[in-house]
């Protein structure tokens, strides 16, 4: 890690992860919970690219999206990857 990201304490890193998603809250139901991101670099290349769907924690019960997986997918991001959560 970066001597900034050694500093800045993790709650505050979020911001910085969220910089990666390419567009948020797309529905994929008619629920309103129903949404989904989509984390992508802006300058990939269009073309094949490995894929994660990331599925957040709470037993289909309670959880967020938007609180779970920033940092990985910002980091998959980085390497290449398309990311759905």
């Amino acid at each position: 890690s970066s001597p900034l990201t050694r500093r800045v304490p993790p709650f505050l890193q979020v911001r910085s992860h969220r910089r990666s998603v390419h567009r948020a809250s797309i529905p994929y139901g008619d629920k309103p919970g129903q949404l989904l991101d989509v984390w992508r670099r802006s300058d990939l290349p269009s073309g094949p690219a490995p894929v994660l769907i990331f599925v957040p924690g709470g037993a289909w019960v309670v959880g967020s999206r938007a609180l779970q997986g920033h940092a990985l997918m910002a980091h998959l991001v980085e390497l290449g990857w398309v990311c759905v959560s």
